[in-house]
């Protein structure tokens, strides 16, 4: 495997072992639902490019592995993140974002340069999947009918794993030239306008975002001007929602405004959609750990009270998970259920099998924060928490170069 493209499957299989190198072949089969021998198949075509990152992973005689450089992995997976293949459905869908009106079958087959048959093929499967969201009309085609904020999800859910946030006129291009031809679409000055307004984020000493979060302003800013240029865009009645009683909804919409202004999106409603955009962002810096402990203290006593009684298992003495837990609800808590979180069902299946014990902690953890917040969380928000509780502790690039530690659940002894 010289051409350095891993698939999906290669590349969480070396999450996995990066993770948990102590796992077999049969326990990692199982996490990831494949056979055994795709696993050894798999290992065995990475070699060569696992050497070039100082990585050697064998496979024994009784089916243990034995892992050399496994500090390197995390490095490496980032470096082929841009590499995963794009699939016919995300470019399908990808396709349906980027086209106002109907489209096609035949339409959709020659933009994606790929066969009619196979587009008819797997268009129900597709339809059945998004049935709010696509409509299929007989001699007109299919077409796009998903709220404001579901579409502008689903364009950074697709995009944002090729997009690091290190490099972004490169990345877009990148992606242009090896998944989608994206810039047919999205021209030099929407890319132009946007990565000048995340450089103003950039600049504000009251906001810190991780690479990963500039990479999805980024994206948002970006499309957010193609849809100006090509359709009617009308948020109804979500954004007056999403920043209903927001008490600091005030001291981002000054932010939002020389975002937008920059990008030149000085329709009201799109100041409103990236307020809403930067307080779900958000990272705020360790100078302002004070803040966050005191308003997030009730809650998160709530739901560590609620893991000692439901699972017997006490966290309070761990004052660097408290720290952690508070920052990040902090930064996510006003996400309720109005932009769905890009978690996959795959994804989903693997954090229950790998971290059983952390999947309970985060079912008690989103239940006590429905109750408080008057909202029922989705399975896949429930994932989010469990996979990013305390994520916002995690810039690894930061200014001054340091590295925080993130706290995982599973990591906690039960006592």
């Amino acid at each position: 495997m010289d051409n350095k493209i891993f698939i999906r499957r290669q590349l969480n299989i070396l999450k996995c072992i990066h993770e948990n190198p102590t796992l077999d072949i049969k326990e990692l089969s199982t996490i990831l639902q494949i056979s055994k021998q795709t696993v050894k198949t798999d290992l065995m075509q990475m070699q060569n490019v696992m050497a070039k990152f100082d990585v050697r992973i064998d496979v024994l005689s009784n089916n243990t592995i034995r892992v050399w450089g496994n500090e390197n992995i995390n490095y490496m997976l980032k470096a082929f993140q841009s590499n995963i293949q794009f699939s016919v459905e995300k470019q399908f869908l990808l396709l349906m974002l980027l086209t106002p009106g109907f489209i096609t079958s035949q339409e959709i087959s020659e933009r994606l340069f790929v066969s009619k048959s196979l587009i008819e093929k797997i268009m129900p499967a597709i339809i059945k999947k998004y049935p709010q969201e696509i409509k299929s009309v007989r001699r007109h085609g299919v077409q796009l009918i998903a709220s404001q904020l579901e579409i502008r999800n689903h364009f950074t859910e697709l995009i944002s794993p090729y997009i690091s946030g290190l490099d972004l006129d490169d990345e877009i291009k990148a992606f242009h030239i090896n998944h989608f031809p994206i810039m047919d679409y999205i021209n030099n000055d929407d890319i132009e306008a946007a990565y000048n307004a995340v450089q103003l984020v950039h600049d504000l000493e009251s906001f810190s975002l991780t690479d990963e979060s500039v990479g999805l302003l980024f994206l948002q800013l970006m499309y957010a001007n193609y849809l100006r240029r090509t359709r009617t865009v009308d948020f109804g009645e979500d954004l007056t929602l999403v920043l209903k009683d927001n008490r600091q909804k005030g001291s981002y919409q000054a932010a939002a405004a020389g975002l937008c202004r920059i990008s030149g999106l000085t329709v009201h409603d799109e100041i409103q959609y990236f307020t809403y955009m930067l307080l779900m962002l958000r990272k705020q810096s360790i100078s302002d750990k004070t803040t966050y402990l005191s308003e997030m203290q009730d809650l998160v006593r709530d739901v560590l009270n609620g893991i000692k009684t439901e699972l017997a298992i006490d966290l309070f003495a761990d004052s660097e998970l408290l720290n952690g837990l508070s920052a990040h609800l902090f930064t996510t808590v006003v996400r309720k259920d109005k932009l769905a979180t890009s978690f996959g069902e795959q994804n989903g299946r693997e954090l229950r099998k790998q971290y059983p014990i952390g999947v309970e902690m985060a079912v008690v953890a989103a239940k006590i924060i429905g109750e408080r917040f008057k909202y029922k969380p989705s399975d896949e928000e429930i994932m989010y928490i469990d996979e990013n509780k305390n994520d916002n502790n995690n810039n690894n690039n930061n200014k001054s170069g340091n590295k925080s530690k993130i706290i995982n659940f599973d990591d906690i002894p039960i006592k």
